[in-house]
């Protein structure tokens, strides 16, 4: 029973893990795709193959990436996902003043403290 229950066990941890990274990598290229369809990304990014509507540019980069990243050590990766993190952090709240100024009358469901000036800093 021993042997057949690991075998079970690595078939359960291989299938849901290769579940989790698909999802990842074309939820991934889907926000690609669609931030080239609204001109945040190069145009490129939004190619969509003609039969099953895949992103293929962003599933392709995506991949790769992934495939390079499984070279480094468990430390060196940890230090890219901090680096990457802040790099997104920043960006993100560098649009909220941009937004502000395109958007003057949208719609906001949620309401910061301070001013432009504290949301970037």
């Amino acid at each position: 029973v021993g042997e057949w229950l690991a075998v079970a066990f690595f078939v359960g941890g291989a299938t849901s893990t290769l579940g989790t990274y698909l999802s990842f990598v074309y939820i991934s290229a889907s926000g690609l795709s669609e931030a080239a369809k609204s001109g945040a990304a190069p145009r490129a990014a939004g190619c969509l193959m003609p039969v099953t509507k895949a992103p293929l540019p962003g599933l392709l980069l995506f991949s790769l990436v992934t495939s390079l990243l499984v070279l480094f050590d468990f430390e060196v990766l940890v230090q890219i996902e901090t680096v990457l993190q802040c790099v997104h952090s920043l960006m993100f709240m560098t649009l909220v003043p941009r937004l502000r100024r395109l958007r003057p009358h949208a719609q906001r469901p949620y309401r910061m403290c301070g001013t432009d000036s504290l949301a970037v800093v």
